[in-house]
């Protein structure tokens, strides 16, 4: 709690508060004092605000960093802590402006049946209140080792094998 006082009257002006998820009430009063000492009159008033401060979505993606050219990669999406039953996952390539773009998929397992390039997501998680966070995860795809084998490929029984075998 932070509290501003006015400095012509020395009394509290402005108080700022941080709040915690959760839901407050905020009630404040106001007093007027007579203007003659002998009068004993003195009027009161009130307003109370309901304040929600509603949970801010985690969101943890889990999956492999680097996968083999061609391999099925899966990405996972998840609210960790969160009753996250009804929020909504949505994913965007990297490159993609996605106030443009609609999503390429929404759920919480993102699936690419056959990588062959590095790919970076940017993933939205959103409650049902409108409230969201995002993530983005890079995924490097490593290039199949283009190799050779050269050698015989008939012997006779106790002759040697001789092979050689080289990455182009």
């Amino acid at each position: 709690v932070k509290i501003v006082y006015n400095p012509t009257t020395n009394n509290p002006d402005t108080i700022f508060h941080t709040y915690n998820t959760g839901n407050y009430i905020f009630t404040r009063y106001a007093h007027s004092y007579p203007i003659d000492p002998a009068d004993t009159l003195e009027c009161t008033k009130s307003d109370t605000l309901h304040i929600n401060v509603p949970v801010r979505p985690t969101l943890l993606l889990t999956g492999p960093d680097t996968v083999c050219f061609g391999d099925k990669l899966t990405v996972v999406a998840t609210s960790p802590g969160d009753n996250a039953a009804t929020y909504t996952y949505e994913w965007w390539h990297g490159d993609d402006d996605v106030n443009a773009v609609d999503p390429f998929y929404t759920g919480t397992n993102c699936e690419i049946t056959s990588l062959e390039e590095d790919v970076v997501f940017h993933v939205k998680v959103t409650t049902e209140e409108g409230f969201y966070r995002w993530g983005w995860d890079t995924v490097i795809v490593q290039a199949i080792p283009d190799i050779h084998i050269e050698g015989d490929t008939m012997i006779c029984i106790g002759e040697k094998l001789h092979l050689t075998a080289t990455n182009l």
